[in-house]
């Protein structure tokens, strides 16, 4: 595993996903390439503006290891944060960044029994990872992916899980809306936790990963030990809220 490396980079894409979740993609300039697992780190660097104190915040990678020039990343805001409101509002295309990475342990194991993905909000952006490099390296464990919303306007990446279980027969999205409005969405409702409680039975034979907010793991993990699922096969990255 690579040890972290100070690395300058330019925003080269920035695209809102929901009201509060963003999509950058940086060019790396210096070093020109990175080499890192799925589900790693990096945290950025934000500067001094508007008499805020310049920070560094920890970020998981959305991209696949094998596009070593370029990174993306899927950010939430914190309204009363610091870094967060530097990428949404000040950040700018082709503009320069810093960042220092890859770090963290949170991976795919290389066991063959079938994966339970549990994540919600920005909590997208390591499995994501994770799923790419799975395609990449065909790795075709049965794959069954429970992302928790509010409400319709908080999904995002929809068309991209489309494609991808048409072209990953071994894998399944499942998106739950915990605040449904209107009768236009024909999908499950519910916290993810219920949703995947309603729906999975048994998993005594799986692995399960986590991403989302403290409070979603720590609902998760009696629900999957409830499942029969070992302790040891739960594995987990508690997205703390970025400021």
């Amino acid at each position: 595993m690579s040890s972290p490396t100070k690395y300058h980079g330019i925003l080269d894409y920035k695209q809102s996903l929901t009201p509060d979740i963003i999509h950058l993609g940086i060019r790396l300039v210096e070093p020109v390439s990175i080499d890192f697992t799925a589900g790693q780190y990096i945290r950025l660097d934000s500067p001094p503006y508007d008499n805020k104190p310049a920070v560094s915040r920890s970020f998981s990678l959305a991209s696949a290891p094998q596009q070593r020039n370029h990174i993306e990343l899927i950010v939430r805001r914190t309204a009363q944060g610091i870094c967060t409101p530097w990428i949404f509002d000040h950040l700018t295309l082709g503009q320069e960044l810093t960042f220092t990475g890859p770090m963290g342990k949170f991976k795919l194991s290389s066991a063959t029994v079938p994966i339970l993905l549990i994540a919600g909000g920005s909590g997208m952006s390591a499995i994501w990872s994770i799923l790419q490099d799975m395609r990449e390296r065909n790795i075709n464990r049965r794959t069954t992916y429970f992302f928790g919303a509010r409400t319709e306007s908080d999904l995002y990446f929809s068309s991209q899980m489309a494609e991808f279980a048409l072209a990953c027969p071994w894998f399944t999205y499942i998106p739950s809306l915990s605040e449904k409005m209107g009768d236009q969405w024909q999908g499950q409702t519910g916290l993810v936790t219920e949703v995947f409680d309603l729906l999975i039975q048994e998993a005594m034979s799986c692995e399960a990963y986590l991403c989302g907010t403290p409070g979603m793991i720590n609902a998760c993990k009696p629900l999957l030990l409830s499942k029969k699922i070992l302790p040891e096969h739960i594995f987990y990255d508690p997205f703390i809220e970025q400021k």
